[in-house]
């Protein structure tokens, strides 16, 4: 067999299964749909067909069965129900396990499906029967015929008046003489034989009627040409006909007609522009090429570090543009590594369909943000975790319906999935709305098992309790489970999560359920990372994990020592501090004083990492360590840096498991201060400083780095001042100058907030730093100046805070019209169209596609709002009258989020009068189309795609929607 021509199937074949099963969930809710079975008989179809081309043959045996119950219920518009929906769904799973037997082998595995192949056959000779008869969808009893045995069989109970379930696919009469004749149950037939059943008083009547149409069949078939003879006839026409065809024309051949040589004229481009727009190709090929341009950055780090010194300006030029077009082609290269969520998100519905039907329960699953990509690696990493965390949610979260009416809650629990992108991390919870875990439960589960005695096991807080659930071996599942419960898994779960960077939290409320946070890096292939030194030895740390940078000494008064760990009191709060030496045991002496505290936070863990000295940040690619090194926890790899040498990489998660971080800290009752006051945990992080005898604060969500900067440094560009900073030159502010005081000419040494926005950068000069403190701010007194939002009192000192945005308009007033220009023009623009009706979306998302608008579609105004909530695009179509949320409703909304308030909002309505004018010009929205009018749209979209805000149009047009 051609193995690219099998690679191709293979891969086709998984593509239109995995939509198929998520057709047939769809299915279930919605029976009554006929383009989904048409969709779902189209891709069993096409498996079919090619098993046939390919000689595939037990496979070819399984899609056709499963074809044939389609095509039954396709032609027939049979109703579709669970059980029937059911059957299909094995039939798929019977496909795939085929298909990996395949994959692995090479040929069809020896797997015996002719069970399933008989279930399928009888489901579908029983909807013809029932569709003649005019009587409900089949019931599974009937299917399961073939296969019960008496002991499967539960007996029926049947009134005199009533007929069993499994003799409504059976003509009348036939089910009256059975029922004469006591046979109640489908077990009584098969087991008293057809022999029995024919010799009933009036059957063998019946039989012979049923019997005439085979016997006029096998007398037609007897006068019929045997088929060899009839292929001998048929071969004979064949090669006449070939004959002709190669004969040269006698006569002039008829001209096309006009019609359908312009209908292939307009086809073919369209067909040619898709195929080249995407091709395959090969993942080892990405890989190979990312390990390229992961050299290509340790070159380029090799190479900035040898022109530091120079003084030509030519060299510097070339290494600077040599260092933008790395950084440029590693960041695409990467998009080619990233895939949505949603790919391992998509075996989920069926997941918790299984389960529910399984355990008795009704459970809803909601899933928002399944575009969010992550790079490949990790996403193969995360699908056993996220399976098993989903698995418990659904078996241990969520209760059974009579419990949950007891409780005052909806018989129907829920399930919700979500993701989204936050500083470099992608952040995933899975929410369940169960009965939540008892703390106390586990605080004895802990003591019994002896991870903890009596008095630490009541010292923790309930937070840290329910982390215990992490530690290998502790459930507190009362019984095992197929499903979960073995008290195995979630330590495994961590373990897996971790391995990949990532953190895995846990919140529940007694009654209320429970919640799992997963934070994880976007990517592990190249990565910034903080460079530190420890007894001359260099270190990586992820910079991602690093919450701040500490310069102590011995003298320092915030050093503490409590049962027997070292504590460096920061803001009023303790953080257990980690010598890096002592952890590494590259001292053999007393230990010394740090010099410096990385203060690290992963996941709900803070602590530091006390070094000798910072050197500084550096972007770093990924490499494994030895095999020597690989079953030590503290190291995630290592990296060779830009003068050759080579620094392992820091795994902090290991680190604080190795140090027992989290244990110390909570063996004196300190993690997360003991449930510490909210105004402490809650709020956003300011860097505070001074100016004479006023205290300033700017939210450090843009401050990017803080550097030591010299007068010497600063240099003059016309009438602005400008630095020199990593390859970029980028425009200088001094906060004296910009609140009017006097410039100090003696002071030579700032400090230089690097704010960054939009994918730029400026320098804010300022005398010193006071403190990074995180607070709520609740603003007392508001501003009039432009400079600030208000007054608030930070650790009883009146702070003025600053409005950082208008900051960078000093640079340029159109800095954010211009960055979102910029990126609306790097990329194609995005539509969010919203639509009810299948037919309509598909009849106007190839003219938006043609624009050349990427499309993000909804179906009603709830998705489209889940949709906007995640990201946001450069314009929204949408309908009026659509379920759930109508397109009133969800305009309303839009215009009620200060975000969208420069968003174009465009709807199409076939609705025709004053009412619905007058509702959308309330809402401020003048742009109303015909939905039937394809010119004005493409109009319409045409003048948007090249404007920053809505434009009224013509009265004319928006008047009903007409010329």
């Amino acid at each position: 067999m051609d193995e690219e021509l099998l690679s191709e199937f293979l891969l086709e074949s998984k593509d239109n299964l995995d939509s198929i099963e998520q057709h047939l969930l769809d299915l279930e809710t919605n029976p009554d749909n006929p383009e989904m079975i048409d969709a779902i008989f189209r891709v069993i179809h096409t498996v079919k067909g090619s098993c046939g081309f390919l000689g595939l043959g037990r496979l070819e045996k399984v899609a056709h069965a499963g074809e044939n119950l389609l095509g039954k219920i396709r032609s027939l518009r049979f109703p579709v129900d669970a059980d029937i929906v059911s059957l299909l769904l094995e039939n798929v799973d019977a496909i795939k396990q085929l298909l990996d037997g395949l994959e692995i082998a090479g040929q069809e595995p020896e797997l015996d499906h002719s069970a399933l192949c008989k279930r399928l056959a009888v489901a579908e000779r029983l909807i013809d029967a029932m569709s003649s008869a005019g009587t409900a969808p089949v019931d599974p009893a009937a299917t399961q015929v073939v296969e019960a045995t008496p002991e499967e069989t539960p007996a029926e109970e049947t009134t005199p008046t009533q007929t069993p379930a499994w003799m409504k696919a059976i003509d009348a009469p036939v089910a009256q003489a059975l029922q004469d004749a006591g046979f109640n149950q489908a077990q009584q037939v098969v087991d008293a034989g057809f022999e029995t059943i024919k010799n009933l008083p009036g059957m063998n009547a019946m039989l012979a009627i049923k019997l005439m149409p085979l016997a006029k069949a096998e007398a037609a078939l007897s006068k019929a040409t045997p088929i060899a003879e009839t292929v001998e006839i048929v071969d004979e026409k064949i090669e006449e006909t070939t004959s002709e065809i190669v004969k040269p024309a006698v006569s002039e051949a008829p001209k096309p007609r006009p019609a359908a040589a312009s209908t292939v004229k307009a086809d073919a481009p369209a067909r040619a522009s898709t195929a080249d727009n995407t091709i395959r190709v090969d993942v080892s090929l990405l890989d190979d090429l990312m390990n390229q341009v992961g050299e290509l950055v340790l070159s380029r780090n090799r190479l900035l570090r040898l022109v530091e010194d120079t003084e030509s300006q030519d060299l510097l030029r070339v290494s600077r543009g040599i260092s933008q077009i790395t950084t440029r082609l590693q960041e695409q290269l990467l998009q080619t590594r990233m895939q949505p969520i949603s790919t391992i998100w998509g075996v989920v519905p069926r997941m918790i369909r299984d389960i529910s039907k399984q355990l008795g329960k009704k459970i809803q699953l909601v899933m928002i943000g399944q575009e969010t990509e992550l790079d490949r690696t990790i996403l193969a990493a995360l699908k056993d975790p996220l399976t098993h965390i989903i698995r418990n949610s659904c078996d241990h979260g969520v209760e059974m319906p009579e419990k949950r009416r007891a409780a005052g809650k909806h018989e129907e629990g829920k399930v919700t999935l979500r993701a989204h992108q936050e500083s470099g991390f992608i952040i995933i919870n899975i929410i369940d709305d169960g009965g939540g875990i008892d703390p106390d439960r586990i605080r004895t589960k802990a003591v019994t098992m002896n991870l903890l005695s009596a008095e630490q096991a009541q010292a923790l807080s309930d937070k840290a309790a329910l982390q215990l659930i992490f530690h290998p071996g502790l459930s507190t599942a009362e019984t095992v489970s197929s499903i979960s419960g073995r008290g195995v898994g979630m330590d495994v779960v961590r373990s897996e999560i971790e391995k990949v960077g990532g953190t895995v939290e846990i919140t529940s409320e007694l009654g209320k359920g429970s919640q799992l946070h997963i934070r994880i890096p976007l990517t592990l292939a190249i990565i910034p990372a903080m460079i530190v030194i420890s007894e001359n030895q260099r270190f990586a740390v992820p910079q991602m994990l690093v919450q701040e940078l500490l310069s102590v000494d011995e003298k320092d008064m915030g050093w503490e020592d409590i049962a027997g760990s070292r504590f460096f009191r920061l803001r009023g709060q303790l953080l257990p501090i980690m010598g890096l030496d002592d952890a590494l045991r590259l001292r053999h002496d007393t230990a010394q004083h740090p010099g410096a505290i990385v203060v690290i936070e992963v996941g709900e863990t803070r602590f530091g990492i006390g070094v000798d000295e910072v050197l500084g940040a550096e972007e770093i690619v990924v490499k494994p360590v030895g095999l020597h090194f690989r079953h030590l926890d503290i190291y995630g790899g290592c990296s060779i840096l830009g003068d050759g040498g080579v620094v392992p990489i820091l795994d902090c998660n290991g680190l604080a498991h190795f140090m027992s971080i989290t244990d110390a800290a909570d063996a004196v009752g300190i993690r997360d201060h003991d449930e510490a006051p909210k105004q402490m945990q809650e709020g956003q992080y300011v860097l505070l400083f001074s100016e004479g005898t006023n205290q300033y604060a700017i939210p450090m969500a843009l401050i990017e780095r803080l550097e030591e900067i010299n007068i010497s440094m600063i240099e003059q560009s016309g009438s602005r001042e400008v630095l020199q900073y990593r390859e970029e030159i980028i425009p200088v502010l001094r906060w004296q100058k910009m609140i009017g005081q006097t410039m100090d000419a003696a002071c030579q040494d700032f400090i230089g907030l690097i704010v960054s926005d939009s994918g730029r950068r400026i320098c804010l000069l300022v005398e010193g730093i006071n403190d990074i403190v995180q607070d709520p701010l609740h603003i007392k007194l508001t501003s009039d100046a432009p400079l600030f939002i208000g007054t608030v009192a930070i650790h009883g000192v009146s702070t003025e805070v600053i409005d950082a945005f208008e900051i960078l308009k000093q640079i340029d007033p159109n800095w954010f019209t211009n960055a979102r220009r910029k990126e609306q023009q790097s990329r194609r623009q995005r539509i969010l169209f919203v639509e009810d009706a299948a037919f309509f979306r598909n009849l106007v998302m190839p003219v938006l596609d043609g624009l050349g608008f990427e499309v993000w579609t909804a179906n009603n105004g709830r998705q489209a709002q889940q949709i906007l909530e995640e990201q946001t695009p450069d314009l929204i179509l949408t309908d009026l009258e659509m379920p759930e949320m109508n397109g009133f409703e969800l305009a309303s909304w839009v215009r009620s989020q200060r975000r969208f308030d420069d968003l174009p909002l465009v709807v199409m309505s076939s609705m025709d009068d004053k009412d619905c004018q007058e509702k959308l010009e309330a809402l401020g929205i003048h742009d109303r189309l015909t939905k039937f009018d394809r010119k004005t749209l493409v109009t319409r979209l045409q003048g948007l795609m090249n404007r920053d805000q809505v434009i009224d149009i013509d009265a004319e047009v928006i008047s009903h929607g007409k010329r």
